[in-house]
């Protein structure tokens, strides 16, 4: 268990459930839905729970692609503002094309595996 949880202090993106994140997290992968877009974030929901997602410069600059009800994947640090868990977002990719149903699954299954 103790390197389950060190593979989460890693320095790169591990993949993730909303419902999972916690203080051991620096980098998260969360794949969810957009669920509602504001001026500098996103909130989105993976089925386990509902996240806000910051954006940084980059992305705000490309922010006409983001639609209520589309899937994205997010790579970003892990923050812990007011003690509510957020993500700054380093990357957002839509993923709008790819089976959710099927990725979650392999994701458990490979979750279960490790």
């Amino acid at each position: 268990m103790a390197e389950k949880q060190f593979d989460k202090l890693k320095n790169h993106y591990c993949e993730s459930f909303i419902k999972d994140i916690d203080d051991t997290f620096l980098r998260c992968r969360i794949l969810g839905k957009i669920i509602e877009i504001k001026d500098v974030s996103l909130i989105i929901d993976d089925g386990t729970g509902i996240i806000e997602v910051i954006f940084n410069e980059d992305i705000t600059k490309n922010r006409t692609s983001f639609e209520v009800g589309k899937d994205v994947l997010i790579f970003g640090k892990v923050i812990n503002i007011d003690n509510q868990y957020k993500i700054f977002a380093d990357i957002i990719r839509d993923v709008d094309d790819l089976s959710l149903k099927h990725y979650r699954k392999i994701v458990k299954i490979w979750k279960d595996f490790v």
